[in-house]
């Protein structure tokens, strides 16, 4: 029957029950009462978890479905607590196909008349709005805009569509009164919540005004796609209606897009052109491009500007360049200068007499040189600040957003004027470019047989015997891979730069990929040269590195070439360009590649969300107390003031959080002479702790005292400004810009020279194993030398000799067990023993100790011959297995060097000095060395620094290695963001890994720093329920997700700010305004 599976179970309980009790009242055997027994114990386990190991899961009789019971109920995706309790599905929401709308603002949505008719808001009556809420009343839920529902003073809902079908729409109209709620349709203006998923980061979930236009679609302007990270390809949004005043005014003044045009992960703007719009702006803005009055008023008109300026050209006929048309756009006091992205060669844009026009300079708003292109008016500009960063700072949002949505609205008009595309004729290259790079191929190829003959000479003679020799050959030979593919990637830039001379500059293709719009000139070289070397994925012992294609057949990579076949086309190599098509054979090797990336991309994905969800529990409860230090929701302090100095990383503006000039420009009124003098402006500007800089401006102003002390005042408040705000939930937003990037994050791949020396784990893998288990797989060491022996590189190495580890394995060309005679026959390297520094006499010495435990001797047979007799081993109960034990024992014992050290190479630093790197780690005995300087010398293992030098050296290791991860990366996150993960990590006084537990052992994070309901919302319910209830722990509702899981408000941001109402107060105040 339908009945409910724990229904089932206590049926079973109780059948058993019944049974065991018939069977001992029966007097039945003891075997049969025991079995009963155990029945009826297995069926009470089960009835609280169906899934106990070692016992059979519980199925239903006939469909054989496992039965769920209260913990699978709780626990995982689908359980109560993350699918109804931490999440919830909510009412009033939309969702439909997004598709571009650049004639729309920045911050609006275009939303489809059917949802506007939909969706509702509530409006209260009162006397201002009675006759406009009654007018929509009448038009009825049928008609747009008109209402759905109202309520009688707030009561149950009335349906207007039953109403309108009994005709009584004009009496429910006419009995409105104030306090009645009428449910509208939504309008024109009214704030909506519009989100994409996944949802990354805050920017993924922003405000936006309704703008009801025809059609089926979400209408998003191109400019605001970044946050949401939305394209066009069949992308589906959700759309929120906010139903109470709050909710609408928080949309509108926190999570407006306006209000969060900047990246909180690099402080740069989020919002901009992009794509078609910035090829627009380049055309718009490069020298020549002028246009006539008719085209110039109608551009300047889309913008809502009636009135031209003074033409460029007078006569013969008069006309405006396109720079003129955009500096009517821009603030009258602007001053901004820069270089553009088109601008490869920093000495072709150094003033404004540019040849390739790549010197932008604003002066007074008028824009005087230089094209506008990614660099100027893009999104996430790295290393240097865009017009739109310059206007929010100085100006404002709403400034920038009204500059922003005018300009993109005029290119995207003035694209139409141009029609910007690609003909095939501009891709197909001339004979002589052919013919070049015909000849880069020959010689990379002749280049490539060269290395191949010269590593099969040196490598012909070797025998390779043992596990490590094996390994150390494929390591060789995965070197010279390298070496290879170093090479071919060398002729895929030469070919580029071909391609380059050849393409015509004002092609569409080339204005795209230098202004930054769409691609690069590789992208471009790939198309009309040639696609280039293909590489795939192989493990060399441990680790995970890219080399040419060569597994497949017996000596070949496909069938379709002969066995030992050299060429660089047998290997994975792709001559033909995707405009010329690509031969079948040339087809495998790309689908290669593009089937392992397709493959990276699904894991990567997996990974990173796992990693966010992960960090993001971890910090979520971290916020800004009034007191400005960082606190959980316990109280607990992880920081005095966030990243060390209390500056948000939205407000600092890439470093220049004040604009100086402009400030000294608006207080300080121009004067010829007088003034402070320079002495005391210095001895002021120094008191406030403010830079010199600033100084020689007031000087030059020529400020007055009360001028320079107003001066003083504005950028100190300004700077107080930049500061978080207090009750930032600031944990989530930290967890949220380390986490977002990672999904960019390639996996552990190697491109470098060198890394298969190094062996260090990259990218997500690293991240997981840092954050996660605070360890490392790949430990190594970068050791800093005294500066007699960073100087001199035959010190350096001799010093790199003593550190590495050598084993008595590692000095044997073989070794041989003698069964009969039980004892071990040693085959020395004279080489490897030359190279270690060991003679035979010191080896005979080490050997004699280690043996004499087992009552062992050691015999010298020949200079490159030992036996070890082990004869008290046929005395054990096990002789052979205790022969082999002590052999391995024995060869496994060190006899120079530092334990744990691996390998070691000697490398120059940017600086020319020599430094030590290692394969392994023991940092506690290299700083004892006295070549060492064991100030600078470290380790990239965390928990060894933490156990050598202390927490606060372990803190500074966890922030260098995720800093140096996410830089290795290309990817930008402020430096605040991970210390707050480091600083967390290390609260508890020791390297915390951000975990719950390990073999169901509660430890880490999550079990010394949350509580009950946190932990349980996050995994492992029935590990941390059966914990709870054993110490009887409480659960004090402190935190944002034990308040969400009780259905309280989050007590962060603006749900910890409470406002109490002295009603009297209030109630007098209004009466002595009616009176």
């Amino acid at each position: 029957r339908a009945e409910d599976d724990l229904t089932h179970m206590l049926v079973e309980i109780l059948k058993a029950n019944k049974k065991l009790t018939e069977s001992i009242k029966s007097g039945a055997p003891n075997s049969v009462v025991e079995r009963e027994w155990d029945l009826l114990q297995y069926w009470v386990a089960v009835f609280y978890r169906n899934a106990m190991a070692g016992l059979p899961v519980a199925m239903q009789r006939g469909t054989r479905r496992p039965l769920k019971t209260p913990f699978q109920r709780l626990e995982g995706k689908e359980g109560r607590f993350r699918k109804n309790l931490v999440g919830k599905r909510v009412d009033f929401s939309s969702r439909t196909v997004i598709s571009p709308d650049p004639m729309i603002d920045i911050d609006e949505v275009g939303v489809p008349v059917e949802i506007a008719m939909t969706l509702t808001i509530p409006e209260y009556v009162n006397e201002n709005n009675i006759e406009w809420l009654k007018e929509l009343v009448l038009r009825g839920p049928d008609q747009y805009p008109g209402a759905n529902y109202v309520r009688k003073g707030g009561g149950m809902p009335i349906s207007l569509k039953v109403v309108k079908a009994r005709g009584l729409l004009e009496e429910i109209a006419e009995s409105l009164q104030p306090g009645d709620v009428v449910e509208r349709h939504l309008m024109d203006g009214d704030y909506v919540i519009f989100n994409r998923q996944p949802s990354l980061h805050r920017l993924s979930i922003m405000g936006h005004r309704v703008k009801v236009l025809p059609g089926s679609t979400f209408r998003l302007h191109p400019g605001t796609c970044l946050p949401y990270n939305a394209d066009f390809d069949g992308d589906e949004m959700n759309l929120h209606a906010p139903q109470l005043m709050e909710a609408r005014i928080e949309a509108k003044h926190l999570m407006s897009v306006t209000k969060n045009m900047l990246s909180p992960r690099t402080g740069g703007s989020i919002v901009g052109a992009r794509q078609d719009l910035i090829t627009a702006l380049y055309l718009l803005t490069k020298k020549g491009s002028v246009f006539n009055r008719e085209d110039a008023s109608r551009l300047l008109a889309t913008v809502g500007i009636t009135e031209l300026p003074e033409p460029a050209i007078q006569s013969p006929v008069e006309l405006w360049t396109g720079k003129q048309l955009i500096s009517t756009l821009l603030p009258p006091d602007l001053e901004y200068e820069t270089t553009a992205k088109l601008c490869k060669e920093k000495e072709l844009c150094r003033d404004p007499e540019s040849p390739i026009d790549g010197y932008v300079l604003i002066i007074d708003g008028k824009i005087l040189s230089g094209v506008l292109d990614e660099s100027t008016v893009g999104t996430l500009v790295r290393g240097k600040q865009t017009i739109i960063d310059i206007l929010i700072r100085d100006y404002g949002e709403e400034k920038a957003a009204e500059f922003l949505n005018k300009l993109l609205r005029l290119a995207a008009k003035s694209i139409l004027l141009y029609g910007v595309t690609v003909t095939l004729n501009e891709l197909i290259l001339p004979k002589e470019a052919r013919r070049e790079l015909e000849d880069l191929f020959k010689k990379a190829a002749e280049e490539v047989d060269r290395k191949v003959a010269e590593f099969e000479r040196t490598r012909g003679a070797k025998r390779y015997m043992t596990k490590e020799e094996l390994l150390r050959a494929t390591l060789e030979e995965q070197m010279l891979e390298f070496d290879i593919v170093r090479s071919l990637d060398a002729l895929r830039t030469k070919a580029t730069d071909v391609i380059a001379k050849y393409v015509k500059p004002e092609s569409h293709a080339m204005i795209m990929a230098k202004t930054g719009a769409r691609g690069s000139i590789a992208n471009l070289a790939q198309v009309m040269g040639l696609v280039g070397q293909q590489t795939v994925k192989s493990r060399v012992g441990f680790v995970l590195t890219s080399g040419r294609p060569k597994k497949g057949f017996r000596e070949r990579a496909l069938s379709y070439f002969k066995r030992g076949d050299l060429r660089l086309e047998a290997r994975g190599f792709v001559k033909s360009g995707y405009m010329q098509g690509l031969n079948p054979a040339e087809f495998v090797f790309h689908a290669m590649t593009s089937r392992e990336s397709l493959v990276d991309k699904g894991r990567r994905t997996e990974d990173s969300g796992y990693f966010y969800r992960r960090v993001a529990n971890s910090l979520k409860d971290i916020y800004v107390e009034y007191d400005r230090t960082v606190r959980d929701s316990q109280g607990r302090i992880i920081q005095f003031a966030f990243g060390g100095d209390g500056m948000d990383p939205v407000k600092l503006f890439k470093g220049e959080p004040v604009n100086l000039k402009k400030v000294v420009r608006d207080l300080v009124s121009p004067k010829k002479s007088g003034g402070l003098s320079k002495k005391k402006i210095q001895e002021l500007v120094k008191a406030a702790e403010l830079p010199e800089y600033l100084a020689d401006l007031l000087h030059e102003a020529r400020a007055t005292q009360e001028e320079v002390e107003a001066v003083i005042e504005e950028v100190k408040r300004r700077l107080e400004e930049a500061k978080v705000e207090v009750l930032t939930p600031i944990g989530i937003i930290s967890a949220q810009s380390i986490a977002e990037p990672t999904t960019q994050m390639v996996l552990r791949t190697f491109h470098a020279p060198g890394v298969l020396a190094m062996d260090v784990t990259h990218g997500v893998e690293r991240f997981k194993e840092l954050v996660f288990y605070v360890s490392t797989s790949t430990p190594t060491m970068t050791i800093y030398l005294k500066p007699e022996y960073a100087k001199d590189k035959a010190k350096a190495e001799a010093a790199a000799k003593k550190l590495r580890e050598v084993k008595i394995k590692d000095l044997l060309k073989e070794y041989r067990i003698d069964n009969l005679a039980f004892s071990v026959e040693l085959t020395l390297d004279g080489e490897r023993m030359a190279d270690s520094g060991v003679d035979l006499d010191e080896l005979v010495n080490f050997l004699k100790k280690a043996v004499k435990g087992i009552k062992g001797t050691v015999e010298v047979r020949d200079n490159d011959k030992l036996s070890i007799s082990m004869i008290e081993a046929a005395k054990r109960e096990r002789p052979y297995l205790t022969l082999r034990q002590w052999t391995q024992r024995v060869l496994e014992k060190r006899i120079r060097g530092i334990e744990g050290i691996s390998r070691v190479w000697v490398e120059a630093t940017d600086e020319g000095e020599l430094v030590i790197k290692t394969r392994g780690s023991n940092l506690k005995e290299v700083i004892k060395l006295d070549f060492v300087d064991p100030s600078r010398t470290i380790t990239n293992d965390c928990r060894e620094i933490f156990e050598v030098l202390g927490v606060e050296a372990a803190r500074a290791c966890i922030l260098n290695e995720l800093t140096r991860i996410l830089n290795e990366q290309g990817l930008e996150v402020d430096q605040r963001y991970v210390s707050l993960v480091a600083d967390a990590m290390t609260y508890t006084g020791k390297p915390t890994p951000l975990s719950l537990q390990a073999s169901g052992v509660p430890s880490g994070f999550f079990s010394e720093m949350k509580t009950p309901l946190s932990k349980m919302a996050y995994e492992w319910v029935y590990h941390v329920v059966l914990n709870t209830a054993r110490k009887g722990e409480d659960n004090p509702i402190m935190g944002p997700l034990d308040a969400l899981i009780m259905g309280q408000t989050p007590p962060v941001g603006t749900g910890r700010v409470e406002i109490r109402w002295d009603w009297s107060k209030t109630e007098r105040m209004l009466r002595e305004e009616v009176t």
